[in-house]
């Protein structure tokens, strides 16, 4: 019966399957389950392998043609099924059109025929789903009864415990074997607080085995849907939140006990957030206040030490215990024992730590070390902090040390650290607790150092990067010295970000390693559970790809073979590969992987080679896929062998290979690396380093200079390690009689030579200094020799051969550039260097006059100024990197710079960006700061001395002089393009009635000059007796605005009388020129006189209604705000305006924030008369923009308790951040202003607000020396109008009522210290009398007595 249930379903067949998104696709039947009547499929995505369970119903209804044989009525409409000896691809083909004939209309008279067995079978299937659907809906129920729904995070609650059921738990047991760690890392979860439980706080810790653990951290996507990130940690042992002290002591500090009576020393520590646990493990357990020390490690470990003594070994050594108790302290040591007294922390002659004056107590018994231990916890020091009501904020250090006959025999360190926190976390409104923090912090990181480097045997323990690893110094050296750490954790959501960083600084201590089988999933579930699509998991399961290698043939002598392995009869494993489609290479690809043998590197280069031609198609359609293709490809072994053969092949098309070379470039960046994922193999690169270097002949230049690129990104890597024969070969091909070969050698030569002067490690720079050395005699040869040739060539008339060899001049003079400046250390006492830089003077002078007889029309002008400009590179080059190796060179390039630049000397040859560089290497040497002696002359070094004197023998009187003169008279003059510019703007420049324009041109340039060194003429010329006498009468400017009212009223009623648009836009272009040169600003009050044809604009450009607002709403807005900020009054035209904002408000355009200016503006001006007549309309336009809030944020409004709790945690932490007294006074009135209250939020937070009012209270109270009270010295008891000196601009009417307002402001009316009497006393009034002193209690009493003392007299 069972058989006939699956009717034609077999393992190993294709199946179509719907997934969980919509989608149908093929999957393979890999096992049938009698038991729930359903297959189990399986699919490849993504290279992983994927799998489900379906029901026959769903696999029956997306593939009828497997319904059993007996269960079909035979119909003549309904053909046979397929015989039983089809193959399974042709049933996989032939399943849709089966399935489409299943729609047949039944026959017309079926009122007497029974129902089929087919039909049975589904009213069947229904029942079942039915009932199925039944006992999934009471599921639900019942979930919904063992959580709270109305938690905030209750999807994420579902999700978390849906992982869980897909864990086996296999817990710590005490019948676990305890291991022997030299440092024990371990982890301990405690439960939910009452806090946590009533804030609804989220458990996202799971301990699912002995040693892990596993934190379930939310996360949002973009489209906000909310997800799971499982991040898991590996560590010696994991206590969840049941286990007791005595479990966590059995399996960490235990086993160290034993360590101490064998001559060791141990240590045992703590480390967590505030309020995760750390003393309740190290102390005990807490009841309120109050600390039950007999149940923490500390007694535990000191009942087994007096156990241990008790044994025969141990009891005839006649130990003596002792005990001391310290705490660490913002870097201070103290004596918890003797009432906290200051220690000091030494080294003795022998390199000791020694804590001088610390008590050592001796204990006979369990109870004393008890004693001792209350003793010490009752003046520790702690504090209140956002995580912790009662908080560590030192590290307590107990230990229990033995001693034989005085001498130390074992110490035992038990250390309850402080908790470490994050500075963002710190609600506290003092900065002590800030500096605690980071003290801590400090400390916990140099701990880690510490524990790390004796994990790993170093040579070196930094010890003395913390007073807390000093000293502990003793713990950390020695071959007997073992170490626990315990780190503590909070199992809440709200303490997620903490977590993590407590266990990232556990696993780096002891970097354990996580593997998929570390994870205890259930039988059932495989390597993780059914995912929803709104949540994800970490994908633990194995990838399971097809592994393809394409190898190259070394033996193939002179035709580079790669060779494919696939096994036999894999076509489908070739597609997935190369993408090959239906076509003649695909079927000789698909034969050659059927034979077996290998296939030959041109056969590859078709089926690439057809792809890089789709690639540069201009039709998206074709281009989109085979760019999608070649990137698959580029991690594949052989493509690059390919492409090589490619970009090689002068017969193909140029596109084709251009684009071969840029997917081979861009490859050496991704995949040369050892280490890169991908990376290419040795024999591959020496297989393409060797036919790199062997193509010299590239005739296209754009390819032969990206071919260029490419060896030389190959050399930055490989060179000379790898590839020696390089530089060799470039040598050796630059001497060739061929002139293509020999140019391509020679610019690949240059493209070597800068990117290897371009690397900066010391190895390397080492490795290019012999290169330098090596070859630098060759490229001044090299250069000489094509710099002859081409001034020899000038005088020929042959063009073609002057480019040719003033392209290789250019060439090896670019290489002889890089090798001088970045290829010596100490280049002025290498000759060949110096005697090279000496030589570019001459060479300049040569090529400078070359451009006498080559003109800017001849094809080779471009190239000449390029090589002229190349020389002075080289120059300023090695000036700027060798500046006293440049010193010789001083007196010669100022010499030749000034005089081609400053004489005639200069005429007919020079030309601009020569004479820019001339001057830049002047200024250089000017103003170069190793030439600058020092004030003390004597402290000067002899090279800046002796390039200083240069300088100063150089510029004489005479010569500076001449500098100027030409600077001003030549240099500084208008321009041919500025004239054209002068000529298309003139109001830009100056009237344009000019009737001596030599002497304008040669004022504009004084006036120019003038101003750049009016620094250095500041004391020589007086410039206020200059400005009023010269300047001011030039700058008058007369604004005539007769016109304005006329030009305005035309230009409206030309507005309203045109019809077509462009002429619309014409005239809107000319108003908004109009209002543009209307300066309303600079009229300031009197720009009322212009408001009869200002306003109409403003209403015209504004009025949403009317067509010409398109074009002149911006204009418009700025205008309208202009003429706010400088209306004297606001008048009926001006408030009436206000009726066009509110459509303006409904646009939401960019214009918005122009707008709420604007309405600022209006209040500034007449707050009462605009809201008494806009206040409603403002208030709805809000509102309509409030709506377009998304539920999200409508969501976080709402939760205004949990808003408001935030918002005064952050104020209060960021109170420091305040600097000026005003806005710290109005702070402490904002937070005051919240009391009276009994909301439980405010209550909670009340000892912040008191803090930050006690801070302005001493930023504004001063004392009176006479009375000895306090007063707030910002009160001011008269308002003055601000006055404005005559070096202030003149404000505009706007500016005057911000300032009048800013007087009425409650900092200068209201009294902070009566302000809080008032608050306090109806705080005291709505709570009580207890219920107010309840509430005093959580303040700290330093800042109550401040606080009282302010309010004597009240």
């Amino acid at each position: 019966m069972a058989t006939a249930n699956f009717g034609k379903i077999q393992i190993g067949i294709y199946v179509e399957i719907k997934r969980s998104d919509g989608r149908i696709h093929q999957a393979m039947v890999t096992s049938l389950n009698e038991d729930n009547e359903s297959v189990t499929v399986e699919w490849i995505e993504n290279g992983d392998t994927k799998g489900k369970e379906i029901d026959l119903e769903s696999i029956f209804s997306l593939n009828p043609d497997l319904v059993p044989d007996e269960e079909i009525e035979p119909s003549p409409e309904t053909p046979p099924p397929p015989t039983s000896s089809a193959k399974v691809n042709k049933i996989v083909k032939n399943r849709r059109t089966v399935a489409s004939i299943k729609n047949e209309p039944p026959p017309r008279d079926n009122r007497a025929r029974r129902k089929s067995n087919c039909v049975k079978e589904v009213e069947k299937l229904q029942e079942k789903r039915e009932k199925r659907r039944l006992q999934q809906q009471e599921l639900r129920e019942k979930r919904a009864q063992d959580v709270d729904a109305t938690n905030p995070n209750y999807e994420i609650m579902c999700m978390i415990r849906d992982f869980r059921g897909s864990l086996d738990y296999r817990p710590l047991t005490t019948a676990d074997p305890i291991d022997e760690h030299r440092i024990c890392v371990c982890v301990r979860k405690r439960p939910l607080n009452k806090k946590e439980t009533q804030m609804k706080d989220l458990d996202v810790i799971t301990i699912p085995s002995k040693d892990v653990v596993m934190v379930h951290e939310p996360k949002q996507k973009v489209d906000l849907t909310r997800y799971l990130e499982n991040q898991t940690f590996r560590f010696d042992y994991a206590f969840d939140d049941s286990a007791p002290n005595e479990m966590v002591y059995r399996f960490t500090a235990r086993p160290l006990v034993e360590t101490i009576f064998e001559r060791g020393m141990a240590t045992c520590f703590a480390y967590g957030q505030t309020g995760s646990g750390k003393t309740h493990t190290m102390g005990g357990d807490f009841s309120g206040k109050n600390q039950d020390c007999s149940k923490g490690i500390y007694a535990l470990a000191a009942r087994d030490v007096f156990l241990m003594l008790k044994k025969p070994n141990y009891k005839k050594l006649e130990l003596q215990v002792y005990a001391t108790f310290f705490e660490i302290y913002s870097g201070k040591v103290f004596d918890l024992l003797n009432r906290k007294t200051k220690l000091r922390v030494l080294e003795d002659g022998k390199q000791q730590v020694q804590v001088v004056g610390l008590q050592e107590r001796e204990v006979k018994c369990v109870e004393d070390v008890l004693k001792l231990i209350d003793i010490g916890n009752s003046c520790r020091t702690s504090g209140q902090t956002s995580a912790n009501a009662h908080s560590s904020r030192s590290h307590a250090v107990f230990q229990i040390i033995l001693r034989r006959k005085g001498k130390l025999h074992g110490k035992f360190s038990l250390i309850d650290l402080a908790g470490n926190e994050r500075g963002a976390d710190t609600s506290s409104a003092d900065r002590q607790t800030r500096l605690e923090g980071a003290e801590i912090n400090k400390s916990l990181l140099a701990l880690k150092e510490c524990i790390r480097a004796l994990g790993r045997n170093k040579p070196h323990t930094p010890f003395r990067a913390s007073k807390l690893t000093q000293v502990l110094r003793d713990s950390f050296i020695g071959e007997n010295s073992r170490t626990c750490m315990i780190a503590t954790i909070s199992p809440g959501m709200a303490s997620c970000e903490n977590t993590l960083n407590t266990l990232r600084y556990a696993n780096r201590v002891k970097e354990f390693g996580i593997s998929p089988s570390d994870i205890p999933f259930s039988q059932g579930s495989g390597s993780r559970p059914d995912l929803s699509p709104s949540y994800e998991y970490d994908d633990f399961s194995p990838s399971v790809a097809r592994v393809k290698e394409l190898t190259v043939d070394p033996t193939a002598a002179g035709d580079v073979r790669p060779i494919m392995h696939h096994p036999p009869n894999q076509i489908d494993d070739l597609e997935a590969q190369w993408g090959v489609g239906s076509s003649p290479q695909r079927d000789d690809l698909k034969l050659l992987c059927e034979q077996n043998v290998s296939m030959d590197l041109n056969s590859a280069s078709t089926v690439v080679l057809q792809v890089l031609t789709q690639a540069t198609s201009q039709d998206t359609a074709v281009l989109k896929p085979a760019e999608e293709q070649l990137k698959q490809w580029e991690t594949q072994p052989g493509f690059y062998s390919v492409l090589l053969n490619i970009f090689t092949n002068h017969t193909l098309d140029i596109n084709v290979r251009w684009l071969a070379v840029l997917y081979f470039k861009n490859g050496i960046d991704r995949y040369w690396r050892r280490v890169a994922p991908h990376a290419l193999s040795e024999e591959e690169k020496s297989t393409l380093r060797a036919g790199l270097i062997t193509n010299f002949n590239e005739p296209i230049n754009q390819i032969a200079t990206q071919i260029a690129v490419l060896i030389a990104k190959v050399a930055r890597l490989d060179c000379p390690r790898q590839w020696p024969e390089l530089i060799p070969t470039l040598i050796e091909s630059v001497k060739v009689q061929d002139d293509l070969r020999q140019h391509r050698a020679l610019l690949t030569f240059y493209h070597v030579t800068k990117t290897l002067a371009s690397k900066r490690l010391a190895a390397d720079r080492k490795l290019f200094y012999d290169l330098a050395s090596g070859i630098y005699s060759f490229a001044c040869s090299l250069w000489n020799h094509h710099t002859d040739t081409f001034l020899q060539q000038v005088s020929s008339g042959n063009e073609a051969a002057v480019l040719s060899s003033l392209e290789r001049t250019l060439l090896s003079l670019k290489v002889l550039r890089k090798l001088t400046v970045n290829g010596f250390v100490e280049p002025h006492k290498n000759m060949e260097v110096m005697g090279f830089l000496h030589g570019i003077f001459e060479r300049l002078k040569q090529f400078l006059e070359c451009s006498r007889s080559i003109g800017t029309d001849n094809v080779c002008r471009d190239r000449l100024e390029k090589t002229i400009i190349l020389f002075t590179k080289v120059l300023l080059d090695f000036l700027d990197q060798h500046p006293f190796s440049f010193t010789p060179l001083i007196q010669r390039s100022l010499e030749f710079s000034v005089s081609y630049v400053f004489t005639e000397v200069g005429e007919g040859v020079t030309f601009e960006r020569f004479i820019v560089q001339c001057m830049n290497l002047i200024k250089m040497i000017v103003k170069n700061y190793a030439y600058k002696p020092s004030k003390n002359f004597e402290d000067s070094s002899p090279e800046t001395l002796e390039a200083h004197k240069i300088k100063m023998a150089f510029f004489t009187y005479p010569t500076l002089t001449e500098i100027c003169r030409r600077l001003v008279s030549h240099y500084f003059l208008l321009t041919e393009e500025e004239l054209t510019m002068w000529e298309e703007d003139p109001e830009g420049f100056s009237p344009t009635n000019v009737e001596d324009m030599n002497a304008l041109l040669i004022k504009d340039a004084v006036y120019n000059a003038v101003g750049l060194a009016a620094y250095e003429l500041f004391d020589s010329v007086d410039f206020d007796q200059w400005f009023k006498n010269q300047l001011l009468p030039e700058l008058q400017v007369i604004h005539n605005r007769q016109y304005l009212e006329t030009m305005f009223t035309l230009l409206f009623q030309l507005l309203q009388q045109v019809t077509e648009c462009d002429t619309k836009m014409h005239v809107l272009h000319v108003l908004s020129c109009v209002i543009e040169r209307v300066n309303v600003q600079g009229l300031g009050a009197d720009s009322k006189n212009l408001y009869p044809f200002l306003l109409p604009v403003i209403q015209l450009s504004t009025d949403v209604s009317q067509p010409p607002h398109v074009y002149l709403l911006e204009d418009g807005l700025e205008l309208w705000l202009v003429t706010l900020e400088n209306s004297p009054c606001i008048t009926p035209e001006l408030l009436r305006i206000f009726q066009n904002m509110s459509p303006l408000l409904e646009l939401s355009s960019e214009s918005l924030r122009t707008c709420f200016k604007i309405i600022n503006g209006y209040i500034f001006l007449s707050s009462t008369e605009f809201l008494q007549t806009y206040a409603v309309g403002l208030c709805q336009s809000f509102c309509e923009l409030l709506k377009e809030i998304t539920t999200d944020g409508q969501v976080q409004v709402l939760k205004m308790d949990q808003l408001l709790g935030n918002m005064i945690e952050m104020w209060v932490d960021r109170m420091d951040n305040i600097t000026q007294p005003e806005r710290r006074k109005l702070s402490a009135l904002a937070l005051l202003s919240l009391l009276p209250s009994d909301n439980s939020v405010i209550q909670d937070k009340f000892c912040g607000i008191i803090n930050i009012s006690v801070e302005g209270l001493h930023d504004v109270m001063t004392e009176d020396p006479e009375t000895g009270t306090y007063k707030d010295c910002m009160l001011m008891s008269h308002l003055e109008e601000p006055k404005v000196t005559e070096d202030e601009e003149p404000p505009t009417e706007q500016d005057k009522r911000k300032k009048m307002l800013a007087l009425k402001d409650p900092v200068h009316t209201v009294s902070l210290q009566q302000f809080i009497y008032e608050k306090l006393k109806a705080q005291q009034e709505l709570l009580g009398e207890q219920g107010f002193q309840s509430l005093m209690e959580t303040v700290d009493t330093e800042i109550v007595t401040q606080l009282q003392e302010f309010l004597q007299g009240f």
